[in-house]
């Protein structure tokens, strides 16, 4: 079983003061894109989660601070850096973006930069961490 990170940059309009419509629109995004398996057979994630802001709090620093109004690892697109670029991205379009890094390649040279150049495509949209599970 394997566990990565993702995030989801949420629709502008999504009231993220309010836990069950972030984690709604979070379902909207994600069920289209896991709906046709991979060439692999294999689909993007068996379940995923929106993390708690408490789960990871020395976390916060890489994505430029999360946004108070919520209990969920909430934070502003454009506030990503670096240290905080996840395995995968969804947009709101909704669509996937992820590492290009494999067990025979573990490192995508080009993926922490593209990530950070997406979270700032949907500036001033709030985005949350999700932990997703395969396999």
């Amino acid at each position: 079983m394997a566990n990565y990170f993702a995030i989801a940059i949420l629709p502008a309009q999504v009231d993220v003061s309010d836990e069950f419509a972030v984690e709604s629109a979070v379902a909207e995004l994600m069920a289209p894109l896991n709906a046709v398996a991979l060439p692999n057979g294999t689909k993007r994630w068996d379940s995923y989660a929106c993390c708690r802001r408490n789960s990871y709090p020395e976390w916060a620093v890489n994505y430029g601070g999360l946004l108070e109004d919520n209990r969920l690892f909430l934070f502003a697109a454009e506030g990503l850096t670096q240290a905080g670029v996840p395995y995968a991205v969804v947009t709101p379009a909704p669509a996937w973006f992820q590492s290009g890094a494999t067990r025979q390649q573990p490192e995508d040279p080009g993926w922490n930069a593209r990530a950070i150049e997406l979270c700032l495509r949907h500036a001033g949209h709030a985005a949350v961490l999700l932990e997703c599970t395969r396999g």
